[in-house]
This record gives structure tokens, C-alpha cells and sequence, in this order.
């Protein structure tokens, strides 16, 4: 059931007559399965992988040249949410997938060194919050280095002079440009969640590097030093709260402060 709810996920993605928005719709809930569900075996998260890529790559291949950095939104959407779905995925899934046989070298041949340095610009347009967790775990397991682009694309959005209200509102945008939303979430109903939280995922992982340009320069000497064999700073070992929030609650979805779910209303 799973794998056939999945395919036709997959399906409506690489569909061209089926209308964007449903097809980052589909991108969406895919990751969110695949990451989520304890049922989903290895297999099917690489095969997962493997699809996604496929498609990412061959899209970079017909497109990349042409990319129009004035219209990459509008005209890109789709392929910006299956590169969101696929980063994702990945981390939530890195360790059992860096830690199997031939682990690095089959990571390796995902080629996401292409993904982020291709002039479509990818990370540009994930939740800043997935791009940044994706650099730090892919940084600290040397599977690609991109802070550099992390930090280019932070200084486009350096904000200018502006009202308050058109300030918050070009933030926002700027926060989730796609849209994006994760509709497997953390349930919060606390007295039915009993017959949740057997089949789900809860995440549980680093926190990512604050970005700055310290931070950028400090990664850059990192690199060199893990290249020469030095291991890198564990600083990002440490799990942090407000992260598991960041990760776990879908965009423009944050629980007021005030707000308690005391009860399940059925």
C-alpha cells in the first residue's frame, strides 16, 4: 500500500499536464512519508532517492543553461521542491544510509554536488531551515561543502530600507518560498496520538550552523583541514529544542504560546 501510494505520487510529479502546484504537492508528500514513517523500509528510501535524482539531474542537464535568474521561481517551482524533498529526505534518513555497506561511495553517486551548484540554485529556494540542516550533516560527512552557496544566497536577501510591514512581509516570502509544507507533521492530539506515534518518525538529530560570515570562513577552514585528514568541530553534535520545532511543524502551522491541546475532539 505504501509503495503504491508512492508510485502514484511519483507519478503525479513527473507529470507535465498535471497543474504545478499539485505536483509539488505530491514532491511534499513524499518526503514527508519517507522521512516519517517507521514502516518505510531502506530499500524503498533509496529507490526514492534514486527516482528523484534521476529526474533532478536530467532537469539540470535540459534547463541549467538556460536558467533565467529573474524567473527561476515561476518557471522552476517544480524541480526546487523535488531538490527540497530529496535534501529531506536525505536527512532524515543519512545515518542508516552513511553507515551501510559502501554507504559514502553509493551517496557519493547521487551527485549533489551538481544539485547545489548548478545555476538553477536549489538551495536558494528551500526552507531555509531544511537547506541548513542539509549542509551541515552533508558538511560534516564530506559529501558536499555548500556553506559558500548557503552564504551567497544569505546575502541576497539582505534587507534594503523599508516599511515594517512590507519588511515582515518580504520576509516571510523570503522564509518559504515554495510554499512548502510537510503534511506528515508531529500529531498533537495527545490522548489519540497513542495510535501515532508506533508508525512515526520523530526527528531527532544536530543542530545546524548558524549562518554568518565567520561562520563561512570558519567552514572554508574546515574544509581544507578535513581534506588533510583532521576530523572536523563536533560544535554542531548537540541536539537543540528549537530546531525539533523548526523541522516538525509545517510553515505558517506554529502553535500559539497560549493554545493547549487538552483534548481530542473526534
Amino acid at each position: 500500500l505504501c509503495e503504491g501510494f508512492l508510485h502514484c505520487l511519483w507519478a503525479k510529479v513527473t507529470d507535465p499536464n498535471v497543474p504545478g502546484v499539485l505536483r509539488q504537492a505530491a514532491a511534499a508528500y513524499i518526503a514527508s512519508l519517507v522521512a516519517r514513517a517507521v514502516y518505510v523500509p531502506p530499500s524503498t528510501a533509496v529507490t526514492c532517492l534514486e527516482l528523484m535524482d534521476h529526474w533532478v539531474l536530467k532537469y539540470i542537464e535540459d534547463y541549467d543553461s538556460s536558467a533565467n535568474t529573474g524567473s527561476l521561481l515561476n518557471v522552476h517551482s517544480v524541480f526546487f521542491a523535488v531538490c527540497q524533498a530529496m535534501f529531506y529526505v536525505f536527512i532524515f534518513w543519512h545515518k542508516r544510509l552513511l553507515f551501510a555497506e559502501d554507504g559514502i561511495c553509493h551517496i557519493q553517486r547521487f551527485n549533489f554536488e551538481r544539485i547545489v551548484s548548478c545555476r538553477l540554485n536549489p538551495l536558494r529556494f528551500c526552507l531555509s531551515t531544511v537547506a541548513e540542516m542539509f549542509a551541515s550533516i552533508a558538511s560534516n560527512h564530506q559529501v558536499v561543502f555548500c556553506y559558500t552557496i548557503l552564504e551567497r544566497n544569505r546575502r541576497i536577501f539582505l534587507p534594503t530600507a523599508a516599511t515594517s510591514a512590507t519588511a515582515s512581509a518580504a520576509a516571510a516570502s523570503q522564509t518559504n518560498q515554495l510554499d512548502s509544507f510537510f503534511p506528515f507533521d508531529p500529531y498533537l492530539l495527545k490522548r489519540s496520538s497513542v495510535f501515532i506515534k508506533p508508525i512515526y518518525k520523530e526527528w531527532k538529530d544536530v543542530a545546524p550552523r548558524t549562518l554568518s560570515v565567520s561562520s563561512y570562513e570558519e567552514d572554508e577552514s574546515e574544509a581544507e583541514s578535513e581534506v588533510s585528514g583532521i576530523s572536523i568541530d563536533a560544535g554542531t553534535s548537540h541536539l537543540s529544542s528549537s530546531l525539533n520545532v523548526s523541522m516538525c511543524i509545517s510553515p505558517g502551522f506554529t502553535p500559539s504560546p497560549k493554545s493547549h491541546f487538552k483534548r481530542d475532539f473526534m
